[in-house]
């Protein structure tokens, strides 16, 4: 049996900590570009990977042929015993329960059960909406499956099994007029359940009639505005201006960072609560225990604007002497964990959008995300579209939005947010600031409207 394999290894190892994670990962893709089918496919990789922890320092290496374990082993030891002797800051890991389970995921309809020839039918459902209208150049189309099976087990005694699975339709409807060229992207899914993709022939509906209606859109006249963001452009705000400072190793060496983001500061008004919850059932970043046996959970990050807690993996914990979170994580087998966001979101507040639109004399209600990226405490993501608000009523539509601010200055400008609530249906996250980029899709965000002052707003 493998984990009896892999156990046996482990236990006969010489070092101080030792883990191993075996993995199978398979990937299903149907990709239209107009009526052009360019790709259909199934794949399966297989692997695993190994850390192991010496006076202090670590190693660690990848195999993908179980009668190469022995070597990859080897490997793992050697190089954590040789950075021992010229590594300062010697790592230690964070106590943790130990575990023996084995998760199975049980979705509504599984897409494992539907066959490519079904899934390229859907999509093709969803293209013909769009594709013949006039004034629309093209339409692309992409299913995207992921299905893992993960062994983890290390010398302290855990052993985990865990099921994980992933379906989502990504799309974009591109419309032309006149020289003028605009599109409306299109999220659906984003879980485990197959089901979330069928019978969403309204919502291509609204993509397309977004696509047209930005054809004669006015570009937004830059700016500093009161805006309402909507839940998909808050997520994305949360998870790109705040949720990578909340990643432990991404901070650890970094001072300044650190002592902005310090327990205990005010970050913003007393309505303001964020949390990032991994295990979420239907959320796109669910799962059980992350990639060191840690069971994932809620973690509060600010409560009543103040700053409580951040993200961990068993080292940084140590580091900073705070709780282990459940946040270490790998895109695959070829890489270590590290510290990454589950779905992270603004808790419920308490006001209707209908009252945050009624209170604002000029502004503008953003609607659909666009990209997101961070530079320290700096932020510039964009939004599909938005509204004009002229004497809290809305009025014409406004394309070519960018919003550029400061983390900290824009928490503290959050003047009402929603009593609703939705994740947004995409997802996905790529970080590649301590190590390798890694682009992960069990990355989640979202969150109520957010009602947000003094916005500076520019063109694209």
């Amino acid at each position: 049996m493998l984990q009896d394999v892999l156990k046996k290894a482990l236990s006969n190892a010489d070092v101080d900590y030792m883990d191993a994670r075996w993995e199978k990962i398979s990937h299903s893709k149907v990709l239209f570009s107009g009526r052009d089918l360019k790709e259909i496919s199934q794949s399966t990789m297989i692997g695993g990977h190994i850390r192991a922890l010496c006076d202090g320092a670590t190693g660690c290496n990848s195999w993908s042929d179980m009668d190469n374990l022995g070597h990859a082993l080897g490997i793992a030891v050697l190089s954590a015993k040789s950075s021992a002797k010229r590594k300062k800051d010697k790592v230690i890991l964070a106590p943790v329960p130990v575990v023996t389970d084995n998760v199975k995921v049980n979705p509504e309809i599984d897409p494992r059960s539907i066959s490519l020839e079904e899934k390229k039918d859907l999509l093709k459902e969803y293209l013909d909406i769009a594709i013949n209208v006039p004034k629309i150049q093209t339409v692309n189309m992409l299913y995207e499956e992921h299905a893992s099976e993960k062994l983890f087990i290390n010398t302290e005694g855990t052993c985990i099994n865990q099921e994980q699975l992933f379906c989502a339709i990504y799309g974009r409807i591109i419309a032309r007029d006149n020289g003028i060229i605009q599109s409306a992207a299109i999220h659906l899914g984003a879980s485990d359940n197959y089901g979330k993709l069928k019978n969403r022939h309204s919502d291509i509906e609204k993509k397309l009639k977004v696509a047209l209606e930005l054809l004669t859109a006015k570009p937004v006249e830059p700016g500093i505005y009161t805006v309402i963001l909507d839940p998909g452009i808050s997520g994305v705000f949360t998870h790109e201006a705040f949720g990578h400072l909340s990643e432990a190793d991404s901070i650890v060496n970094n001072q300044s960072i650190r002592q902005e983001m310090r327990m205990g500061r005010r970050m913003g008004p007393e309505i303001l609560n964020i949390s990032d919850e991994g295990n979420f059932p239907g959320a796109c970043g669910h799962y059980v225990y992350d990639d060191e046996g840690v069971a994932s959970r809620k973690n509060l990050l600010i409560k009543d604007g103040v700053l409580v807690g951040r993200l961990h993996s068993r080292a940084s914990a140590s580091v900073f002497n705070e709780p282990v979170t459940g946040n270490a994580r790998a895109l695959d087998y070829n890489f270590t964990p590290i510290v990454r966001m589950s779905n992270i979101f603004v808790e419920r507040g308490s006001s209707t959008l209908e009252e945050m639109i009624s209170s604002i004399d000029k502004g503008i209600y953003l609607i659909g995300h666009r990209g997101g990226q961070t530079i320290g405490d700096m932020f510039t993501f964009g939004a599909q579209y938005g509204y004009l608000i002229e004497k809290g009523k809305l009025e014409g539509m406004v394309r070519d939005l960018n919003i550029t601010g400061n983390l900290f200055v824009t928490l503290q400008n959050i003047v009402a947010i929603g009593s609703d609530f939705a994740m947004d249906e995409s997802g996905g996250c790529g970080k590649g600031s301590v190590g390798p980029m890694q682009m992960i899709w069990a990355s989640g965000h979202g969150g109520p409207h957010l009602m947000v002052k003094d916005v500076v707003i520019g063109g694209m």
